[in-house]
């Protein structure tokens, strides 16, 4: 918000660049577009919801062609195979409302209680959301600024599972992409764009919780059952990640925007 407030405030002289994630405030910052000299997406899914918003309010061309599309970049790590007794799930992110993480501890306890050979790990304050001690049986690192544990995690961890209601493209599905594993999540907002059912990772359409938590324990188990499909489904992901995500093609667009 303080963005858009500083605005009426900046001298006309100054280029003014937004960056959007998520269209929580579409319909408040378009009061402000005659001021913004471009806005740039970092998924597809958003701009086009921007162009449905000029089209139905009739604007003039100039405003469209302010608006970009860039994906944000990771580094792309050296593979690492890892081979688990035990299919290795991980949480990575805030204990926000919006993370509905108690679907992912009831699907962690669920596969527990019918002793699924799966062991859960989350990363994050989710304390703010479930009681860590309700699941002895997961492992719970809390916040980790230690770049050289949260490298650890990722290399160890065969998925990565999001139930969120909302995302843009989180930076975690990115990096665990990079490193060739599997991303299981609720197919919200641009998540589609990035990842192919059964093609480059695992989505649940689903949108009841119930149903959400029954379809992940579903995939889950098929990754427990065929891991054939999880091997493929990272070979793809990583795949995904190289061409999509580089960061020669990111720092080439972002220099022509700032130039």
């Amino acid at each position: 918000m303080f963005f858009y407030k500083m605005l009426p405030h900046v001298k006309k002289t100054v280029k003014c660049v937004e960056l959007s994630h998520l269209p929580t405030w579409l319909n408040y910052n378009i009061g402000f577009i005659d001021r913004i000299d471009k806005r740039i997406f970092s998924t597809l899914k958003l701009k086009e919801q921007v162009i449905k918003q000029y089209d139905e309010n009739k604007l003039d061309d100039v405003f469209y062609e302010k608006l970009l599309f860039i994906d944000n970049a990771v580094d792309i790590p050296s593979v690492s195979t890892t081979e688990n007794d035990t299919l290795e799930v991980v949480f990575i992110g805030r204990g926000a409302p919006q993370k509905r993480v108690h679907l992912i501890a009831e699907i962690a306890g669920r596969m527990y209680g019918s002793g699924d050979k799966v062991h859960f790990s989350f990363v994050g304050d989710v304390e703010k959301i479930i009681n860590p001690e309700d699941f002895p049986f997961s492992e719970f690192y809390g916040n980790v600024n230690d770049e050289l544990l949260m490298d650890k995690i990722y290399r160890r961890s065969d998925v990565l599972i999001l139930t969120s209601a909302f995302e843009g493209l989180p930076i975690v599905i990115m990096t665990m992409m990079a490193h060739g594993k599997v991303v299981l999540s609720t197919a919200v907002n641009g998540i589609p764009d990035y990842i192919e059912h059964m093609k480059s990772g695992l989505l649940i359409y689903e949108t009841e919780e119930d149903k959400i938590v029954d379809k992940g324990v579903e995939l889950l188990r098929l990754l427990l059952l065929q891991p054939n499909i999880k091997m493929e489904l990272g070979k793809r992901s990583r795949e995904a990640a190289i061409e999509k995500f580089s960061r020669t093609v990111f720092c080439k667009q972002y220099r022509e925007v700032l130039k």
